[in-house]
């Protein structure tokens, strides 16, 4: 389950074994059924988390890691489905947004030009990488990981994260 914790940021975490086997539960069973709608460029999974456990200062590193694992195998498990049959293009993409965890998904592009909108040019050094800096493994079929640094102006506020995309050079085409 999503959920956002807006007026008690330091609330002490509970349950957070059970938020993991939750994840794992989701990553093991996640499939796409083949009902693609005409014109769809994407269909997301987003994580299934509450968001004090993947941002914030209660979070920690190494559930963080966890929860990126668990969305990498979720990739991979998509990647090696069937593709839908009304569909000429198919790429799957774990699209990170870091340290805004809660913001990350799986995504199933449709749309090989709305796809190339998400392929940015790296501009982070390899330090920054989230298989360096969270000693993931990558699965294998994905061999593309790059990123970049957004900003986005709020008013006087100035909002600074790194976006991720991680998906395979070569597309399933049908």
């Amino acid at each position: 389950m999503r959920r956002i914790t807006l007026n008690r940021p330091n609330r002490k975490l509970r349950g957070v074994r059970r938020h993991l086997r939750s994840l794992t539960k989701w990553a093991d069973l996640i499939h796409f059924e083949n009902d693609l709608r005409p014109g769809e460029k994407y269909v997301n999974f987003k994580v299934p988390l509450p968001a004090a456990l993947v941002e914030g200062p209660r979070s920690r590193h190494r559930l963080q890691a966890d929860v990126i694992s668990q969305l990498l195998r979720a990739a991979e498990k998509l990647a090696r489905q069937q593709p839908p049959e009304n569909s000429q293009f198919y790429r799957v993409a774990v699209l990170l947004t870091l340290p805004d965890l809660f913001a990350s998904e799986v995504t199933l592009f449709f749309d090989e030009d709305y796809f190339h909108g998400f392929l940015y040019e790296n501009s982070l050094p390899d330090l920054q990488r989230p298989s360096q800096l969270y000693a993931v493994k990558i699965p294998e079929i994905f061999d593309i990981e790059c990123g970049c640094l957004v900003s986005y102006t709020d008013d006087e506020y100035v909002y600074r994260s790194h976006h991720w995309t991680i998906t395979a050079s070569t597309p399933h085409q049908i």
